[in-house]
């Protein structure tokens, strides 16, 4: 009775741990900590910052660590067998940095408030990198503690430094044991993948709250009065991506260093207080003598022209561009006497969702009466970006299917098809790690639309972002952001302890070890025979173009594929509905049963053969997950 505290499942789990390890002593906690102690012992490492110890992983021993297991060990052997690498030819790595809150969602602590760092190998595939244990920790430091050592740009700076000088991660490598056999393994760095305020903060520069909005540019101005005087300047509104000047880490580093020398002058006299934030405001950057971009030792490998990546998830899906297409598409629709209780009545039709793409409730709850208060309030659509994953095509089919046939929505519509065309180019290019080309011409016909259907002073510097396309979209933080909920639970059992650093990291470093010891390789539980959905059944056959699938034939596809439909619809009322001969590939398929030209009734006429060219199906395109060719039974 004294575990009524604790699920019957982690029990459970508790039991059949100590019952592995009968060895174990645990009359007290020591014994934990002593093992702690040792995992640290093998993968930890200490930096200096002002004086202060930055106890934090080093990268190579945790990589070691890592590569003992047989998912990162079978990873690494097939990416070397595939290309070995050199010091003059390195394997490429992938940065990611965030600000992660412990505490309950509607209590936040933020006194406990920590900023995160993790890697990947841009080279793995995407069914090993949308996995979080393939990404490995690196640090964590305290936000409040960051800030009195000279902020995250000089903690990144600490870290890069201990990786590429300490450890020499590029000239001398990372040896590894696989198969019985060394490798030597070098790297070098691919991007920088951080969300808006981390962006600012690593990198030390205004963002989209200064003149120069975007670092990546050399002529792009947050400031349209400036732009007209200046034919060589662009505002960021203009999607004209032909005009657009790249800048180079030369320009760069030349516009950081001419900020640290002015504010030499200025400490030493030589120059006002407004005039060096003039320049300030010119370069874009926010002076920081121990800041990232300052670090002249690591220009070698930290190259921010190269490097930086606006994040696709936090662009298009977490408070991006599709909440802001969407409060401005509703806001139309309002004027035109729109009522959201259709909206809401077609949401809670009976829509079928795969379980490894979410809940059907979190689709519900976008339309909830609250949801729809705080629209009309404020004028702003509010959901998550794994709300919006499901939102988005189902609202596209909404506009497409119900409210088009009652309102004049032409311009609206067609901005909401460029957007969704957009999100799939992006989904591409993070599925193939090609298509670059593709996805920017869907971002500049979006931008151009959008400023057609709602105006020109419509424009974000999210806009903006979404135009470039050299990093941008091969990877993104949804692995990230589930990452960040591992640290999250495993940092509320440190609260206000010492050594937050070395508890938060050997815990998070055991879950992954444990994840990777029963994950069998990162299974996904839509395989072997086992029903996924309603009406899906899942096999492992391989696919040939041109099969003809039979009824309730499932058939595993390569991904990439588009929806493909053949055959008849039968539905009728009395005997319910069926589908014979209905061909799908998809990524993941939200369907809707109801077929029926009478769409605002939602109604189906009785004992109807309705031949389709386009089954009422919503696809979902982005998502991390294998393809599969489907016949509906």
């Amino acid at each position: 009775m004294a575990l009524g505290k604790i699920s019957d499942s982690h029990v459970v789990k508790v039991a059949q741990v100590l019952r592995s390890l009968p060895d174990l002593d645990l009359a007290s906690r020591k014994p934990i900590r002593t093992a702690r102690s040792k995992l640290w012992d093998r993968i930890g490492a200490k930096s200096d910052i002002n004086g202060t110890d930055f106890e934090h992983l080093s990268f190579s021993s945790v990589l070691k660590l890592m590569a003992g297991t047989e998912v990162w060990k079978q990873a690494l052997l097939r990416l070397y067998s595939a290309r070995p690498c050199t010091s003059d030819s390195p394997y490429s790595l992938v940065f990611y940095g965030d600000e992660v809150t412990p505490g309950n969602v509607l209590a936040p602590e933020v006194s406990m408030k920590f900023m995160a760092w993790y890697a990947t190998l841009s080279e793995f595939p995407l069914e090993l990198v949308c996995h979080t244990s393939m990404w490995l920790p690196l640090a964590v430091m305290a936000s409040n503690k960051a800030r009195t050592l000279g902020g995250v740009s000089n903690v990144t700076r600490v870290l890069l430094r201990h990786m590429f000088l300490t450890e020499r991660i590029s000239d001398d490598g990372v040896v590894l044991e696989l198969a019985d056999r060394q490798f030597c393994f070098y790297f070098a760095i691919k991007m920088f993948l951080f969300d808006g305020e981390a962006y600012r903060a690593v990198w030390s520069c205004k963002a989209s709250s200064g003149k120069r909005p975007c670092l990546k540019c050399d002529n792009v101005v947050n400031d349209k009065g400036l732009a007209s005087r200046d034919p060589f300047l662009l505002d960021f509104s203009s999607h004209d991506v032909s005009k657009m000047v790249k800048a180079t880490n030369a320009q760069i580093w030349a516009n950081a260093d001419r900020l640290k020398a002015k504010h030499a002058d200025r400490i030493l006299g030589r120059c006002t207080k407004a005039e060096f934030d003039k320049l300030s405001v010119a370069t874009g950057f926010t002076f920081s003598e121990s800041g990232l971009v300052w670090d002249v030792d690591l220009r070698r490998w930290v190259r921010p022209a190269d490097q930086i990546t606006f994040d696709s998830m936090h662009n298009l899906y977490s408070n991006g561009l599709c909440q802001f297409e969407c409060s401005l598409l509703f806001g139309r629709l309002f004027s035109l006497g729109f009522e959201f209780d259709d909206f809401r009545t077609f949401i809670n039709s009976r829509f079928n969702i795969c379980r490894t793409l979410g809940l059907r409730s979190h689709l519900v709850g976008c339309a909830s009466q609250k949801r729809q208060n705080h629209l009309k309030r404020s004028g702003t659509f509010v959901c998550n970006a794994s709300e919006m994953l499901l939102l988005r095509p189902v609202l596209l089919h909404f506009l497409q299917r119900v409210v088009q046939i009652k309102f004049d929505i032409k311009k609206e519509l067609a901005s909401f098809e460029a957007l969704s065309d957009m999100c799939m180019a992006a989904f591409s290019v993070k599925r193939t790690r090609s298509g670059q080309s593709h996805y920017q011409a869907c971002a500049v016909q979006y931008c151009r639309l959008t400023k057609v259907a709602h105006g020109e002073d419509c424009t974000k510097a999210k806009h903006h972002f979404a135009l470039h396309a050299e990093n941008e979209c091969s990877f993104d933080c949804f692995a990230g952001e589930r990452k960040n909920q591992l640290l999250k639970a495993v940092a509320q059992h440190n609260r206000r302890g010492a050594r937050r650093e070395f508890s938060i990291l050997t815990r998070a470093v055991g879950c992954q070890l444990d994840e990777l010891e029963t994950c069998e390789a990162f299974r996904d539980r839509l395989h072997a025979h086992k029903e996924s959905c309603p009406g899906i059944l899942v096999s492992k056959h391989a696919f040939h173009q041109g099969s003809d699938l039979q009824k309730d034939d499932v058939i595993r596809a390569s991904t990439g594929e588009i929806l493909v439909i053949r055959g008849f619809l039968d539905v009728s009322p009395d005997v319910g509905w069926s589908c014979s001969g209905i061909v799908i590939v998809a990524d993941v398929y939200l369907f809707h049963r109801v077929v029926t030209p009478h769409y605002a009734s939602f109604a189906l006429s009785s004992s109807s053969l309705v031949q389709v060219r386009s089954f009422e199906l919503v696809p979902v395109s982005y998502f991390d997950g294998p393809n599969f060719i489907v016949a509906l039974s």
